[in-house]
């Protein structure tokens, strides 16, 4: 009975300090509920769903990436990578270096420039398709682990150095292509077969001077000439797949959207010279200057600088 009166006493003790002389205190915490409750954080592009980072380069990952022409699609996967798409098949792309993600958008992409990139956009580059090999660390490098997670059983990946919205020629009428042409330097050597190639440095003019028969003799060449191919041609990824029938997948085929003929023009084949060049380890090297070219288009002629012609693989063909 002791027992008894005694725990009475000590839950009358309990109850008494608990509620005091107010009443019944207050819980410690509200119940959680629509009003008090913090918002769900929003995925604003930076969370890296794939936890690797954005697919963007950092400096010196890829030392010695090779510079090629490239156009292709971006496409953004349901898993939030990034790919680059070309000419049907896409690889995990590594973004240039001062790419950032837009915030509030997790779907697009913004270049230091300002352009835009996100699912779907048709851009051109620069850049390298690289194997695994190639890959600084492997499968064990940050990108080795992005592909097993992005494209599991991949072997190469899109590395750009440069990103622009796609150039298409055939949206350019005929008095832009020409005005265009006016500003165009031929910088670009294409050594191959009997005679002289150049183009811009983006490969959208090109010139042509092509032996149609067998080797020329030395000597100076009037133009226009019955034995030989002159002029100039229009387009986009000209000379991509010069002198090489061994093409690869990644590769775009040359457009061509116009080609228009050398009516005037002077130059003359100096003797070939045997010694290294591009056709094995011992070819043959030409060279010459062109002068007094004009070149008609649909909206008039345009006289072309003096050209340096040069051919370091004089007589090789694609094969």
């Amino acid at each position: 009975m002791s027992r008894l009166l005694v725990s009475l006493f000590i839950l009358v003790v309990l109850l008494v300090v608990a509620c005091g002389d107010g009443g019944p205190s207050m819980p410690l915490a509200l119940p959680s509920n629509s009003s008090t409750s913090e918002p769900a954080p929003v995925d604003d592009g930076t969370s890296n769903r794939g936890g690797f980072g954005d697919q963007v380069q950092n400096p010196g990952e890829f030392p010695g990436t090779r510079s090629e022409e490239l156009t292709g699609t971006v496409r953004l996967n349901e898993n939030g990578c990034w790919m680059y798409q070309i000419n049907g098949e896409g690889r995990v792309v590594a973004f240039p270096e001062g790419f950032t993600g837009v915030p509030g958008d997790p779907t697009t992409m913004q270049a230091h420039d300002g352009l835009i990139v996100a699912d779907g956009s048709v851009v051109d580059a620069i850049g390298e398709v690289m194997s695994m090999e190639r890959i600084p660390g492997g499968r064990d490098s940050r990108y080795g682990n992005l592909m097993a997670f992005c494209d599991p059983g991949g072997a190469e990946i899109a590395v750009l150095e440069h990103v622009a919205q796609a150039y298409d020629p055939t949206a350019l009428t005929s008095e832009e292509l020409t005005e265009l042409l006016g500003e165009a330097a031929f910088t670009e050597a294409w050594p191959c077969g009997f005679g002289f190639a150049s183009s811009s440095s983006d490969q959208r003019f090109g010139l042509i001077l092509r032996h149609d028969a067998e080797e020329p003799p030395n000597g100076p060449v009037v133009l226009p000439d019955t034995s030989w191919t002159s002029e100039v041609i229009v387009g986009k990824h000209l000379f991509v797949q010069n002198c090489d029938d061994a093409i690869e997948q990644w590769q775009s085929s040359p457009t061509i959207v116009a080609r228009w003929p050398l009516i005037s023009g002077r130059f003359e084949i100096q003797p070939p010279e045997t010694g290294l060049s591009e056709c094995g380890a011992v070819g043959v090297r030409a060279e010459s200057k062109l002068t007094g070219a004009v070149v008609t288009t649909p909206t008039g002629d345009i006289e072309l600088p003096p050209l340096v012609l040069v051919n370091t693989a004089w007589g090789c063909f694609a094969g």
